[in-house]
């Protein structure tokens, strides 16, 4: 038996074939099965992010088609040796990358304030025992 791992479009199923077709019961799983399950499956955990540095956000800006641009022309403008044209192009580049990073931290701060305070709740059934779980 085979264990699925998703149901494609589930919202469009009755009750009665999602339970056929994770291989349950309205009571639930038995405590056996939900252990094989989760020997064979492991855990459901949400999977944390590696959090965004300041200097990750500040060099992201860096991947803008006009920032490249710049950039290249900052290179051609030294390789000419027209060091003041150089200089401007890249003055231009880190004044527009200072600007732009400077409103940001603000707007990522209560990003991650809402992500911290959001909470998971999950339901389970198990022996016709329901269960209501939230996780942080």
């Amino acid at each position: 038996m085979a264990l699925l791992t998703s149901v494609d479009h589930y919202w469009s199923h009755g009750s009665d074939a999602l339970i056929a077709a994770l291989h349950s019961s309205p009571e639930g799983l038995t405590t056996a099965e939900a252990e094989r399950r989760l020997e064979q499956v492991g855990p459901n955990l949400l999977k944390a992010r590696r959090r965004a540095t300041a200097l990750d956000l500040f060099l992201s800006q860096s991947k803008s088609p006009i920032i490249l641009m710049l950039l290249f022309a900052t290179g051609v403008s030294a390789v000419l040796a027209e060091w003041v044209d150089a200089a401007i192009v890249l003055a231009i580049i880190l004044g527009s990358a200072v600007l732009s990073f400077v409103p940001l931290p603000l707007p990522m701060l209560l990003i991650l304030l809402l992500i911290t305070a959001l909470y998971v709740t999950t339901s389970e059934v198990t022996k016709g025992i329901f269960f209501r779980r939230v996780h942080q």
